[in-house]
Order: structure tokens, then sequence, then C-alpha cells
């Protein structure tokens, strides 16, 4: 029997043991989130602790692509069909460039990132450039031939997407992908989380990808410019004012509608001239109408626990109206101009479809909605003269900013064939989005938008809130095997709203009503074939 004095020490130990184990689990969980050194600890989303990832050059975590470093395919050749493009359209720079132009860090980060691609897995990238109207024919002639001369596919998303074509994609979410880790941030998250809506038994299917590689997508996000002089001149707030009031949630439609309100000087109402100045512009096709939808946080399709997709319930479908509404209204004022409808007005260029930021540069409209990558239409502007913001929110009480993108990007598709050696191009199409999202997006972010396009560290920050807030309905992700439920329920019915008699809120309905059943049927059989088509 052991005496009370042995028995008192050990109680001793084993409570100053446990004391220096709870303070040791105190301070792991004292983390600060990213805020301090590469090593520092904090608290993860899931509640548990852990250590500090590394970051790079650029502030951004770093991320293993768990591609194994000895991988050699002896040569092997990766046939990327693509889009036919100006050598200066981003949705051809985002693939390749022929040449490092002078001065020109990111086309130096994608010639290299190419060839560091071909140097670890010992493979050659072969480009081949088709026009848009011949992309669909080339991937169904090469079906044809067993898949053998196209193996991964860079397509204008809206024409990428139809039934007929999907059939001869690979599902990229097959285990044949040994190394395509999508979980991982240069994988658009948001994109993949809109695209794989349906329901246990089929939320591994997805036949169309955006990674980091797709610098298009960041180039047709929507976004607002502001002409910073005028803002202060005509709505009397400056833009450290506005700044503020977007950063703090309260960037809404009623907010941007009130401030413009009686600010156009129109020298003529009939058409637009020189002389005249706006509250705001867009295009009158497709920006002043697209992006809105997701800034309003409105889904125009629905899914059901079982993974069923229908068009959007009575509740989303009044909010439909009422912004569609506020929209028309807005547009149809004399504070509005929308860039593009009449061949006659000074804006309207060269090109049938102007620019939507046409007036907005020559300094005649304080707001103007384009893309982001129409800052590259801006350079003739003064040195800070302009402003970046989101696009507002519909009321202040949405939980966040949303950003819309055009359908016009580019999205990646593996082309199906029995012989294909799936583990190749799945180590190629990863490298591809890690080293874009080490070197190439950064690239384009930091130094050539924010580093010498933005104009002040405000816009910097509304830029990073942007990028990190795009969103996508179901129906975006596919939108013509769906029966282009964007276009026809929202942009198309708008823009007949405001060239008609007729209100918003009655076009939508009107939309709704005509096209209801075909839609639905469609949105069933694309359901049926995600369903059954695991390729």
């Amino acid at each position: 029997m052991q005496n009370g004095k042995a028995v008192w020490l050990r109680v001793f130990c084993l409570l100053c043991a446990l004391t220096l184990t709870a303070g040791l689990l105190t301070a792991c969980g004292k983390g600060k989130g990213n805020e301090g050194t590469t090593t520092e600890e904090r608290t993860e989303a899931n509640g548990t602790t852990g250590t500090e990832e590394e970051t790079d050059e650029w502030g951004q975590k770093t991320y293993d692509d768990v591609v194994p470093k000895d991988l050699d395919y002896d040569g092997a050749t990766v046939n990327i069909l693509m889009r036919q493009l100006d050598a200066s359209d981003p949705r051809r720079y985002e693939w390749f460039v022929d040449s490092i132009e002078s001065g020109d860090t990111l086309s130096e980060k994608i010639w290299f990132r190419n060839q560091d691609i071909e140097e670890e897995l010992g493979v050659r990238l072969k480009f081949t450039q088709k026009p848009d109207s011949e992309m669909n024919g080339t991937i169904a002639q090469a079906a044809l031939g067993g898949g053998d001369e196209v193996d991964l596919i860079s397509h204008y998303h809206y024409y990428a997407t139809s039934m007929e074509t999907m059939n001869y994609y690979k599902n990229v979410m097959h285990p044949d992908f040994t190394y395509l880790h999508l979980s991982n941030p240069y994988w658009n998250q948001n994109f993949i989380k809109y695209a794989t809506t349906q329901g246990t038994d089929a939320n591994e299917r997805l036949f169309v990808l955006n990674g980091d590689m797709n610098l298009s997508t960041f180039m047709t996000t929507f976004c607002m410019y502001f002409q910073k002089n005028l803002l202060q001149d005509r709505c009397n707030m400056s833009d450290s004012e506005l700044y503020q009031l977007t950063l703090d949630g309260k960037w809404t439609i009623d907010t941007l509608i009130s401030l413009v309100k009686d600010t156009a000087t129109l020298q003529d109402e009939t058409h637009d001239v020189d002389g005249n100045v706006y509250g705001f512009t867009s295009n009158y096709e497709v920006h002043a109408y697209d992006g809105f939808l997701a800034a309003f946080d409105i889904d125009l399709t629905q899914v059901s626990d079982k993974g069923k997709h229908t068009l959007l319930n009575s509740t989303a479908q009044r909010k439909l109206q009422l912004a569609a509404d506020k929209l028309v209204t807005f547009y149809r004022s004399n504070d509005v101009y929308l860039v593009g409808k009449n061949p006659n007005d000074v804006s309207f260029e060269t090109e049938k479809y102007t620019t939507p930021v046409a007036a907005f540069r020559r300094n005649r409209s304080i707001f103007c909605v384009a893309g982001m990558g129409d800052y590259k239409h801006l350079s003739e502007m003064e040195t800070d003269s302009w402003g970046l913001l989101p696009l507002p929110k519909y009321e202040e009480s949405q939980t966040a900013y949303y950003a819309g993108v055009q359908d016009s990007h580019n999205t990646v598709a593996v082309m199906y064939g029995s012989n294909k050696n799936y583990e190749m191009l799945s180590a190629v199409l990863e490298l591809f989005a890690s080293k874009s999202y080490a070197n190439v997006r950064p690239e384009l972010f930091n130094r050539v938008i924010k580093g010498q396009k933005l104009q002040d560290s405000q816009s910097g920050k509304v830029f990073d809130l942007i990028m990190s807030s795009t969103r996508w309905d179901f129906s975006d992700i596919y939108p013509t095997a769906v029966q282009n439920v964007r276009n026809t329920l929202w942009r198309d019915a708008l823009r007949n709203a405001v060239y008609g008699s007729g209100d918003g809120a009655a076009s939508v309905i009107s939309a709704i009503s005509k096209n209801k059943d075909t839609m639905n049927d469609a949105l069933e059989t694309l359901d049926g074939w995600l369903y059954t088509h695991y390729n």
C-alpha cells in the first residue's frame, strides 16, 4: 500500500501536467487569422486550430498542386483546341503568347508557365486555333475520329454548353483524373458550387471548368466605374465618401438612383452629342442588364432536395419583378444613356458593338457599368480621375456584394476518347491552374491592374472584393442546354421594356409565362443527363 505522501505527490504532478496541457491548448486557440507571419497559429473556419500556411511573394496562401515531381510522359503531345482571337484579346492571351513583348511582364509569366509545364511533365503543348463558328464542328469531327486530335478545349462558354457538344466531353470529376484537385482555390469554387447542385446521386458530374488560367473570366466580370470630379460636382460626394459607403455595405441600387437623379446635362435630348453629360451609362445590348442579376442575389433556377432543377419560385419572381421595374424606370430617365443603340450617336463608334465606356472615357458620365477588362479603354483619361466599384446590392440588408460574369469568357473541357491518357491530362490541367494562381493571375491583378491601371488604393480594395465575389446561377453554367434562361428572362425582357412601352415587371413575367414549360423541360433533360452521364 502506497503512503499518503507518495499519493499526494503523484496527484500534484498530474495536476501540473493537465494545467500545462490546457495552457498549450488555449494558446493554440488564440490564432489571429491571416495576420502576422506565415507561422502564426489560427482558428480554422470549422472550429479546429491549425498553423498558418506559408504565403508567396504576393501574400497569397500557397497550395500544393500534389502533382508528383518525377512525372515524365516522354514527350507526349497535348493537343489544345482554342478560340481564334487577336493576340491582344485576353481570351486568347490566357493560354499562350507568341513571344515575350518587351516590358510586358504578364506575357513573360504566361510564356514561362507553359515552358515549366512542358519541362516538368515531359510533354509538348500544341495549340490549335479555330474561329468561334468552327469550334463545335471541330469538336464533333474530332469525336468521330476517336477524339485523338483534341485533348483539352478552351471554348466560348455560352457555345460550349449545348447538350450535343457536352456529349463529347469527359466528366472532370471522374477518378481517371488522378491529379486534378478541384477543391483548391485556383479552380473557381463558386463556379463548381453552382455547377454541382444536382443532389447526392449526380454531384460528381462536371463537364466544364473554370480555373485561374481563365483570365477572360476576370476580364468579363461586371463592375462599375465612376468619374471622381463629376461625382463631386454633380452628386456633392467625394470619392472617399463613396468608397467608405461601399466598404460599409451600404452601396445599393436605390443609392445609385438617388445620387444620379437630375444630374444630366443634355444639349440634345434626341440623340447623344458631345455636349451631353449623363449620370449613368452602359451598353444597351448586354452590360446594362446581365450583371445585376448576380449583384441583386437573384437565382433564376431553384433545386429540390432530390436535385431537380426548375425555374424560380413565386418569391423569387416577385423580387425579379421589382428589380426589373426599378432598372427599367431608371434606364428610361434622362439621367441615363445606354451606348450602342442609335448609330447616329456620337459615341457610336466604328464597330456595331460599341464599348460600354464609350461616353464614360470622354468624361461624359458619372457612373458606368462595364466589364473589368474595359479598363484598357480608359488610358486616355487623366491620372486619378476615375475609380472602381462593385455593382450595387439590391438592398442594404443583402449579406454581400456579388459580381456577375458575362458569358463570353472561356471555360475548359476535356475531350472524351477511349485511348486518352487522362492521368497526364489531369496533371497538365492542374499545373495550368496552380501555376496561373502562383504567377500569372497575381501579375495581372497586382502589377498590371492595381499597379498600373487603378487610380488609388481604395479601388484596389474594391477590386479584391469584386474578384472574390463572382457568382453564377445553375442556368449560367449550362446556358445553351437550358434554353438561354438568363438571356431570355432577364436581358431580353429588360431591353424590350426599356425600348418598348411596357414596364419591367410585366416584361419579365411575360417572358417566364411564354418560356416556363420549355425551360423546365430543358432543365429536366439536363438533370437526367447529368444523373446518367459519367464517362
